[in-house]
């Protein structure tokens, strides 16, 4: 009898064991990048495999709240019995993950609850990523217009982005800018200065000012110009300057 109790009490804490690393990977691989559908197809294929369901969905309420929408789902055959855990992102209500099944005994709320927050988490990401991108090709767009030269760096300072103001007046391309640093049409006698002040900037996440020598390519020589850059943050992380 202890012996078949032991054995019971391993197989159990086993599976838990299993359950809390398929949470894990499927948590790390969200917040690592990777995409919405595939983070969410997996949430339902971990719900349908560790709770023994025959089917599993990720559910979006519909824009009037009375009905809910499948995202994402795995089914194995016809069920009866039905456990669901609320989804949210950004704290408020998206829809729910629901797991179904003829014999309910694999059930298990903590579970199901840990799946939904990871698909919670994926999609308040996901939407995240959406307005940063949007808000980026609407500043794109103001640059190209606007009558001074623009560019911006990533964190580490390499250039992602230069308007057509800056091209016209350096004479350069896109494509030989981007990766390099906003210094590189700068006069060369000015460069090592104009980098110091950048770094520390940088270092400090502080707004950067800076006058020095451009290349003007009209003119085939240079002009001067007064350079201020000001600290991007997206969700609260450092991103780069504009």
């Amino acid at each position: 009898m202890l012996g078949r109790r032991a054995h019971r009490r391993r197989e159990e804490l086993e599976a838990l064991a299993r359950r809390h690393a398929a949470v894990a990977e499927l948590a790390r691989g969200a917040l690592a990048g990777m995409s919405l559908p595939d983070t969410l197809d997996a949430v339902a294929e971990t719900a349908l495999r560790e709770l023994r369901a025959d089917q599993a969905a990720v559910l979006e309420l519909s824009g009037d709240r009375r009905a809910l929408l499948a995202l994402a789902g795995a089914a194995a055959a016809g069920p009866s019995s039905t456990l669901s855990a609320p989804v949210e992102a950004g704290g408020r209500p998206f829809g729910a993950l629901e797991v179904h099944a003829a014999d309910d005994s694999g059930f298990d709320e903590e579970l199901l609850g840990a799946l939904a927050a990871v698909a919670g988490a994926a999609l308040e990401r996901a939407r995240s990523e959406d307005a940063v991108e949007a808000g980026e090709e609407r500043f794109r767009a103001l640059a190209d217009t606007t009558p001074v030269l623009m560019w911006m760096t990533d964190a580490g300072g390499a250039v992602t982005f230069v308007n057509e103001g800056w091209l016209r007046f350096t004479g350069g391309d896109l494509g030989g800018v981007r990766g390099g640093t906003f210094a590189a049409s700068a006069h060369p006698d000015d460069r090592e200065e104009l980098l110091s002040r950048w770094a520390e900037a940088s270092a400090r996440r502080q707004p950067f000012r800076c006058e020095y020598r451009l290349r003007h390519a009209a003119s085939g020589g240079y002009r001067w110009v007064l350079e201020q850059g000001q600290p991007r943050y997206a969700g609260g992380r450092f991103v780069g300057y504009v």
